[in-house]
């Protein structure tokens, strides 16, 4: 029987269920590039809980290094693994979650899918990194960054509207 996923996980993939329109819509060097910077604000988390460990760091430096196509694929997948197996050493849950958004942010570069899933471990981080009565305001106040960054990476048309911006249900 596969393992179920923790709970931090399951919120940060709800808050973003509704990203899919706007992501279907980027290229993939876009999606790493978002993916890159929303991992980055979590990423104190996980260096905070393990100042001594590069790897989390490293895997949205190979991110972004893919997108200017400074290394490959291969790199890039490379540093994901690590960042995942740091967040596998971690005890922290903001920690682990924000280790995991840095290794899907790198990821993305091997598959676009990656996107989702990074920025909803940002998410989690974020709701972890707080006691449960403020989960919900860090949950809608990343969901909103991550919102409103997409908005700055291009313009949308004007029949498109953001998703989740009028949704709040979702936390």
């Amino acid at each position: 029987m596969p393992p179920t996923q923790p709970a931090s996980y399951r919120i940060g993939i709800e808050a973003v269920a509704g990203y899919g329109p706007w992501l279907a819509i980027q290229d993939q060097v876009t999606l790493v590039r978002w993916g890159a910077d929303c991992a980055a604000r979590v990423l104190p988390l996980f260096e905070q809980a393990n100042p001594a460990d590069p790897r989390a760091r490293r895997a949205i430096e190979a991110g972004r290094a893919w997108s200017r196509g400074g290394i490959g694929v291969a790199d890039a997948r490379k540093a994901a693994v690590a960042a995942h197996a740091a967040a596998r050493e971690c005890d922290d849950p903001a920690a682990r979650a924000a280790a995991r958004a840095c290794g899907h942010a790198a990821a993305t570069a091997h598959m676009s899918g990656h996107a989702r899933q990074g920025a909803g471990y940002a998410i989690a981080a974020a709701a972890a990194s707080v006691t449960p009565a403020k989960a919900a305001v860090a949950i809608a106040a990343e969901r909103d960054w991550q919102v409103g960054h997409q908005a700055s990476f291009l313009p949308l048309p004007s029949h498109f509207s953001l998703p989740l911006e009028a949704d709040s249900r979702r936390c």
